[in-house]
């Protein structure tokens, strides 16, 4: 293994010493002139010689001035280079240095002499200008490229750190509302009024709701189809909640107006023709009904409106219906026939048979025939026929024999 130069000298500077401490200790004998100025000077001087001249010559390749670095012919000049990121205050890329082809070259051990380019020998791993610089360079393009690194490490770990606080945060929030619900949200006190056909433990039983539910495990709108269905005299349901467990049922009866005949069965039929429960015709005359006769229907279903069978529109139905009830003659009209909605009658005390026509302008008409049936001659003695379909003109006929069934 080669040494360096330090190593070397200190070397022969302890040579030097230990022999000069040898020559003291030795017995003293005169030289004669010429052994003192041939031997003894001439040994001591000529190695004082040798040792300055070597750090003169070191010392002048240290002081030497740097020869100017070659510049590159080939690079492109709008190639970006370490400098300029380093200028601008980014991170330079870490350029790699290219391979080298063949054999390498031995440069030796630490401390060896080389030499370079120029032919000037140097130390191996000395502290050049033209090393250190590129050195500083790769140096720093490192430490900005750590503490970039650094820097989205943190950014990471703080977001990292801010999603599971949330997420935790999220679930103790979840599990306190879930205890909330279940320990302190509990039906305990239900109020709904009677009506006329069904009392509060039936309507209750029809609601299937019960004291110990949570006050928030039914749909309002269910509940209230359900009631209306079971009680088809209920025409609107409202449900109240009031924390922590109280629930209270508005309800709106509606009253039986009409009632009509299904598969050989007389059902009342509410104010929006409802179908409502079974009934005799005696009953529901005595309750002041009004008979209706329909077209043919396809399905009744208890708490919902009739659905017919061979009709498009039904809309003068409901129409006729209204008119009649808003009129001065609805406690008065035994029987209306909507089987054809251009050909529709209806009955008047039992005795007078009203011809309508078609189903427009029915309330204009129900106010003629009652204006009709105001004059004097008119005081129940007799049966007729009023025609009331034209508007312009209104004709009666008496006729004992007609048909009211």
């Amino acid at each position: 293994m080669a040494k360096s130069i330090d190593e070397y000298y200190s070397e022969k500077m302890k040579k030097l010493l230990d022999a000069q401490k040898e020559k003291k200790n030795a017995p003293m004998a005169l030289p004669t002139p010429s052994q003192e100025n041939d031997d003894g000077r001439s040994k001591g001087r000529n190695y004082y010689d040798s040792f300055r001249s070597k750090v003169e010559r070191e010392k002048t390749l240290q002081d030497q001035p740097r020869a100017p670095r070659r510049e590159r012919t080939d690079r492109n000049p709008l190639e970006r280079t370490a400098e300029d990121d380093i200028r601008e205050g980014k991170p330079p890329k870490i350029r790699k240095r290219p391979e080298q082809k063949g054999k390498p070259r031995d440069i030796g051990e630490k401390g060896d002499v080389v030499e370079n380019r120029e032919g000037a020998a140097k130390l191996k791993n000395s502290s050049f200008p033209e090393q250190t610089l590129e050195d500083r360079r790769e140096e720093s393009a490192r430490q900005i490229e750590a503490m970039e690194m650094a820097k989205k490490a943190r950014k990471r770990r703080n977001a990292r750190d801010i999603i599971i606080s949330a997420a935790l945060l999220f679930a103790v929030l979840i599990f306190m509302c879930v205890v909330a619900y279940r320990l302190l949200f509990v039906i305990s006190d239900i109020s709904i009024p009677a009506t006329s056909v069904h009392s509060e433990d039936a309507l209750l039983g029809a609601t299937g709701v019960h004291k110990g539910d949570h006050l928030f495990s039914f749909s309002s709108r269910e509940v209230g189809e359900l009631l209306m269905l079971r009680c088809p005299e209920i025409s609107e349901v409202d449900v109240e909640r009031t924390p922590p467990g109280k629930i209270e049922f508005n309800i709106v009866e509606e009253d039986a107006a009409f009632y009509a005949d299904f598969y050989g069965e007389y059902r009342l039929l509410s104010t929006s023709l409802r179908v409502m429960g079974s009934v005799t015709e005696e009953d529901a005359k005595e309750k002041g009904c009004i008979k209706l006769v329909l077209p043919d229907v396809s399905n009744v279903t208890a708490g919902l409106v009739p659905a017919f069978a061979d009709l498009r529109d039904d809309k003068y139905i409901y129409e006729v219906c209204e008119a009649v009830l808003a009129s001065s003659l609805s406690g008065r009209t035994d029987k209306i026939d909507l089987c054809d909605r251009y050909n529709i009658s209806f009955t008047v005390d039992s005795r007078y048979l009203v011809f309508a026509g078609g189903s427009e302008s029915m309330p204009t008409k129900f106010k003629l025939t009652a204006a009709t049936l105001s004059d004097e001659m008119f005081d129940g003695t007799f049966k007729a026929r009023i025609d009331v379909s034209d508007l312009s003109k209104t004709s009666v006929v008496k006729d004992e024999g007609i048909s009211l069934d």
